[in-house]
């Protein structure tokens, strides 16, 4: 595990995490405990966002469903916030991409092929699967149509 990671695992940790959990609950009628564990891979996805920016040939990235309605979540809580946690973590912003935008990016074949390597590197880093299990009866494991805006340096 890298050290973003690490950093991102304190930022969430006490009331941003439990601000945003029960956002989540709120929002989506997610169980409480399944809206922790959509945090819990959150957070690892924002930490392969940070590493990937921080390479000369990054990866487009694209999340599961789950994953993405935590980042939307959390962006629209509190914009000034995330923007200063990315810019701490990669310094820039991990900008939220519709597919329109990923399709645009060098490198970026399509949202399958991109999910497929952003899983690769899940299970690399962090020994498990991106997605997994029911959040209020919707597959954690479906793909978002949006990934990390990553700016051709």
């Amino acid at each position: 595990m890298n050290k973003s990671y690490h950093t991102l695992c304190k930022a969430f940790q006490g009331t941003r995490r439990l601000s945003l959990i029960h956002q989540l609950v709120e929002r989506y009628n997610w169980h409480t405990i399944a809206a922790e564990e959509a945090v819990t891979k959150y957070v690892m996805f924002l930490s392969l966002a940070a590493e990937e920016i921080s390479k000369r040939e990054p990866i487009p990235l694209v999340p599961t469903a789950t994953i993405d309605r935590v980042w939307e979540t959390d962006i629209l809580k509190n914009t000034i916030e995330y923007m200063e946690l990315c810019k701490s973590l990669c310094g820039e912003v991990i900008h939220h991409a519709n597919e329109g935008e990923l399709k645009r990016m060098r490198g970026f074949k399509n949202i399958e092929t991109a999910f497929s390597l952003t899983q690769t590197l899940f299970i690399q880093h962090f020994g498990e699967n991106i997605g997994g299990g029911n959040i209020a009866g919707h597959h954690s494991a479906q793909i978002a149509a949006c990934g990390v805006l990553i700016k051709a340096s």
